[in-house]
């Protein structure tokens, strides 16, 4: 777990080694297990709904960020594709765990994000 983890984090502060034995921990157990692995196993179920979801694109605004080393920019790129008004960024010195590495500016985005126009 800790070599998954700390290959896809910038900020190595971001998941501790208490978050990573909880993650083991839960993995352990065949039902967890194997949930994990049937998220990837729906990909391709995944690709054909979104590709019937973006013939309707959503008009609402939808925020999409990304991490700097992780998706960058093509999280709004992609969200393009099934919304009109796309609020797009990149989350700057943070890696794949934008939760666990940048809480406070992913919590000062969501808060601007949901303001009242």
């Amino acid at each position: 777990m800790d070599r998954f983890t700390d290959s896809m984090e910038v900020q190595k502060t971001g998941i501790g080694a208490d978050e990573v034995a909880e993650y083991a921990r839960y993995l352990q157990d065949d039902a967890h297990l194997r949930a994990s692995f049937e998220y990837f196993r729906a990909l391709p179920q995944d690709i054909a709904d979104n590709a019937e979801y973006a013939k309707t694109k959503l008009t609402m605004p939808v925020l999409a960020l990304g991490a700097r080393a992780s998706l960058g920019d093509a999280v709004s790129q992609q969200a393009a594709h099934y919304a009109f008004n796309v609020i797009g960024g990149v989350v700057e010195d943070c890696g794949h765990w934008i939760f666990e590495e940048r809480p406070a500016e992913l919590t000062s985005q969501l808060l601007e994000f949901l303001q009242p126009a």
